[in-house]
């Protein structure tokens, strides 16, 4: 009898075990695999050393060096200078990469950053791009995401002529500045070509959200998880 009360509990138990265990798989920080079932656990080692990373450098915005020259936006109180930023695909590697904006009135400096090789830090160049309205001048700049192309679209246009100039920004962890600039097409802005690109949508640095979702994000699927 005690021996069949015994086989009841380790039944009972086993039942449990086996229904309960599934509710918790979820990402890893390591690749396990189950011999016996041949599935491979989510791995999110390098997207959540990425989320992390970034996360450090929002939190220290404020001490990044916007150059404000180009601007036309003086800070009357830097204590109220606001941030913002985004998540862009400018290499073929398969994390995204960070655009961290301060917020103007007129002309916005943007300052890009991305992972090194093992994903200890970020690495970023100190040559700023911008995107928003010379006043002086009346040109306007547009940085765009390209669809099906991993690089920026960065439109430099002239209010009054039409005339316009686009480069492609890319990053290129292997050089010292590993942000690059390419110039690529000039000529009126009606005979452009047509690329296909979106909006970046950037949000306050106080929402990590999107970070958050990133960290959570099987590596080597994020290209594919925002496509």
């Amino acid at each position: 009898m005690l021996n069949m009360l015994k086989l009841k509990k380790f039944l009972i138990l086993l039942f449990t075990l086996i229904i309960v265990i599934p509710l918790f798989s979820g990402c890893s920080n390591s690749k396990q695999s189950s011999k016996k079932s041949g599935s491979i656990e989510k791995v999110c080692v390098h997207n959540a050393k990425t989320a992390a990373l970034y996360k450090k450098v929002l939190a220290n915005a404020s001490k990044y060096n916007f150059d404000p020259e180009g601007t036309e936006d003086s800070d009357n109180n830097p204590k109220e200078t606001k941030y913002s930023y985004a998540l862009v695909n400018m290499s073929n590697r398969d994390v995204p990469d960070l655009i961290l904006r301060k917020d103007a009135n007129y002309m916005y400096p943007l300052k890009l950053f991305t992972v090194n090789k093992d994903y200890s830090d970020v690495v970023s160049s100190d040559d700023l791009i911008h995107e928003g309205m010379y006043v002086s001048n009346g040109i306007r700049v547009f940085v765009e995401q390209y669809v099906n192309t991993n690089a920026l679209r960065y439109t430099e246009l002239s209010g009054g002529t039409g005339e316009a100039e686009i480069y492609k920004v890319t990053m290129n962890i292997a050089n010292s500045n590993p942000v690059e600039k390419e110039k690529y097409w000039s000529g009126i802005i009606t005979d452009s070509p047509k690329d296909k690109v979106k909006q970046i949508n950037f949000v306050s640095v106080n929402n990590t959200k999107i970070l958050d979702d990133l960290a959570k994000t099987e590596d080597n699927t994020y290209k594919k998880s925002i496509s």
